[in-house]
């Protein structure tokens, strides 16, 4: 096993065929520093507060962790690479990911349970990024949507060790391919939360401001709430504003009803393919074999 301190000037490192730990702070890991790990685990261990902009180092691979030691009461900020690592936090920490390139499907991050932790995906162009999720292992943390128009994809891998999800931008997104997802153990605030799945995806809720931010998708879609009741009025709310056919809660089960909106057009049966009817405002006197299913469940009246 050998260790390696960085300095205040450009350093370089190889790791070689053991376990290899570089030691840094704020100061001394630069942008001159180009790290190379060998055939064991390596670790660079950083310690203290300030900012690590790895994504910034003029080399940094084969690194299997970056562990962090902040025992002061201010957040150390750390910016992440395209390298796949683990990061263990211990002490107050930020991560800083400034696009999909700089995100790896692989990382794993792992917060102190004592001490907050938030991952800020950001937008720094006028685009649309995608991060996905889906395979990465999060616990104890927050993540932060940072900017406009960022859409994560998420599953119940994610959730389980995410504490909240919150957006401050426009048109930031949570979205998953999933059958379902459950929200029972983290919150939403500030993005939509919506589905792909063309058969539809169950939402679990604990809970009422994570259910508003469900905005469902083009399949079957359910809310599920877990330990509280719906009113009401914000079922109704959210059948009228969300794409959700069925909300579940401890007072029973509902279904969306006819679209609330007026003037949906009837559907008529039994009727010739060469009638027309045109015009507003008119009076429409139809033959007794022909069936009206209207929408709207509006009466239709009967001719005198």
């Amino acid at each position: 096993m050998a260790t390696f301190t960085l300095t205040i000037g450009a350093d370089t490192f190889v790791g070689g065929p053991g376990d290899d730990t570089v030691y840094g702070t704020a100061a001394t890991l630069n942008a001159g520093d180009s790290l190379t790990g060998g055939a064991g685990t390596d670790v660079l261990q950083l310690v203290g507060t300030g900012a690590f902009r790895i994504d910034q180092l003029a080399a940094f691979t084969e690194f299997e962790n970056i562990k962090i030691e902040n025992d002061t009461n201010t957040f150390a900020n750390l910016t992440l690479s395209s390298q796949p690592i683990e990061v263990d936090g211990t002490g107050y920490l930020e991560l800083f990911v400034n696009s999909p390139s700089n995100w790896n499907s692989s990382d794993i991050i792992k917060g102190d349970p004592s001490r907050s932790t938030y991952i800020f995906f950001r937008n720094f162009q006028n685009s649309y990024p995608l991060y996905d999720l889906t395979s990465n292992t999060f616990s104890n943390l927050a993540i932060d949507g940072s900017g406009d128009n960022v859409t994560l994809a998420i599953n119940n891998s994610d959730t389980a060790g995410v504490q909240g999800f919150n957006a401050s931008g426009q048109n930031d997104n949570l979205v998953t391919a999933s059958s379902t997802l459950d929200l029972s153990h983290t919150t939403v605030s500030g993005f939509r939360v919506s589905s792909t799945n063309g058969l539809g995806t169950t939402f679990t809720v604990s809970d009422l401001g994570t259910a508003f931010q469900i905005a469902g998708g083009p399949g079957q879609d359910t809310i599920v709430a877990n330990g509280f009741t719906f009113t009401a009025n914000q079922r109704n709310t959210i059948f009228a504003t969300a794409s959700i056919e069925k909300i579940i809660d401890n007072s029973g089960t509902y279904t969306a009803g006819p679209s609330l909106s007026i003037n949906n057009p009837p559907t008529l049966s039994n009727v010739a393919s060469s009638v027309q009817v045109s015009g507003s405002g008119q009076t429409v006197t139809l033959s007794p074999s022909v069936s009206v299913s209207d929408p709207d469940n509006l009466t239709l009246a009967t001719p005198p």
